[in-house]
């Protein structure tokens, strides 16, 4: 018994630690999405979260689950699921890059592969929430080429 209290007290110090721990960030935003191929364009949006391991204060990973419409209609969204890592320079600035796979919930059924990136700003202060607004610029590498460059906002908790 007092092993196991010992290892409860290590996972929770690992997990819930002031360095380390699991943290999620919720993502919402809006932006131009442009199809290269077919010269196609307009509003989207995205919704979703990340679940993140807090490496150090300004390094994490993680996995990404977000729901992607990029011309706001009924018409090729996707649920994209994939590996992010970000990076916080100088406090506040926010850099994540990640490789997605993309559910085509479309009639197409296509499972393209893409590219995420994140450039902004998180809230420097050492709080339980942490809100953030940044840049997010996706790539998702179907049959025509979809480039996808919103503002996105949330938190981190």
């Amino acid at each position: 018994m007092k092993k196991l209290v010992t290892m409860l007290i290590l996972i929770s110090t690992f997990l819930f630690g002031q360095n380390n721990g699991i943290l999620f960030r919720t993502i919402s935003g809006v932006g131009y999405n442009s199809s290269i191929n077919d010269k196609i364009s307009g509003v989207g949006y995205h919704i979703g979260g990340r679940l993140l391991l807090n490496v150090d204060p300004s390094h994490r990973y993680g996995l990404e689950t977000t729901f992607v419409s990029p011309f706001g209609n009924d018409d090729n969204n996707y649920i994209a699921i994939g590996i992010v890592l970000e990076q916080i320079k100088k406090e506040w600035f926010l850099m994540s890059i990640g490789t997605i796979g993309y559910i085509e919930l479309g009639n197409g059924g296509n499972n393209p592969f893409g590219i995420v990136s994140d450039l902004g700003w998180e809230s420097p202060k050492e709080k339980k929430i942490k809100p953030f607004v940044s840049y997010r610029s996706e790539w998702i590498f179907n049959q025509s080429v979809l480039s996808l460059n919103s503002i996105s906002f949330g938190i981190l908790f």
